[in-house]
């Protein structure tokens, strides 16, 4: 009797590893701080390595969790991206589509309407500005900025500048990132006067032949090596 109790006490063996073979993979137990973890690990590579040189499996890596806790909390890279960077939601498809089918000829159209589409409308551009905000208070998020621009717009506007060195390429986007992105900063941080409330037809306008000259147009050669002459500033 107090044999067959005892028996009936045990759990047989088999039981346990199959249970603990048939617990869900990829999810920690309790109160779990992986989706945080995550945040952070992403948050520091997309501005180490940038959006396309950081691959989920380093996030993981870096997060010490199981690769799988990506598309459970964030549905993949790009989810995670927009969480890092708190997008609005089809921010970066809204881009993408922009710059589908662009040419060469039209790149500068095309840039500015992604470009104004994610900052003007009225679905997006509260969340844009208090990014830009933050980033702009925060040093350490500046990063940030660059990692969001070099994934929705420069990168792909790269993409379509055939025949153009990859130096030169990276030179041009930087030029059409000082301009874009130091317009908003006049327009949404500063409001400075007549650019804050300037309609987005009028700005779209009057940044068009910049962003063009910058894409396009022959660039200045400055001799860096060139010693100033006596009496002048350095």
């Amino acid at each position: 009797m107090a044999s067959d109790r005892a028996t009936r006490g045990r759990r047989p063996e088999g039981d346990a590893s199959a249970k603990a073979a048939a617990k869900p993979r990829g999810r920690r137990p309790g109160a779990s701080t992986a989706r945080e973890d995550i945040l952070d690990a992403a948050r520091e590579l997309f501005a180490e390595r940038g959006y396309d040189g950081t691959s989920t499996r380093a996030i993981a890596a870096a997060a010490a969790v199981d690769p799988a806790l990506i598309n459970h909390y964030f549905g993949g890279k790009e989810g995670l991206f927009q969480a890092v960077m708190e997008l609005p939601v089809h921010v970066l498809e809204l881009a993408a589509q922009a710059f589908a089918d662009a040419t060469p000829d039209d790149l500068a159209h095309r840039m500015l309407d992604a470009f104004l589409l994610i900052w003007e409308s009225p679905d997006t551009a509260p969340a844009m500005t208090s990014m830009l905000r933050r980033s702009l208070a925060d040093p350490d998020r500046i990063a940030s900025i660059r990692a969001f621009m070099t994934a929705v717009v420069l990168q792909p506007a790269a993409a379509r500048l055939h025949g153009i060195p990859p130096q030169e390429a990276r030179l041009r986007m930087s030029l059409v990132a000082t301009a874009l992105v130091g317009t908003m900063v006049v327009r949404r941080i500063v409001c400075l006067e007549p650019v804050a409330s300037m309609p987005s037809e009028q700005l779209r306008a009057l940044l068009l032949p910049t962003v063009t000259r910058c894409l396009t147009g022959e660039l200045p050669i400055v001799n860096t090596n060139t010693t100033p002459a006596e009496g002048t500033s350095s």
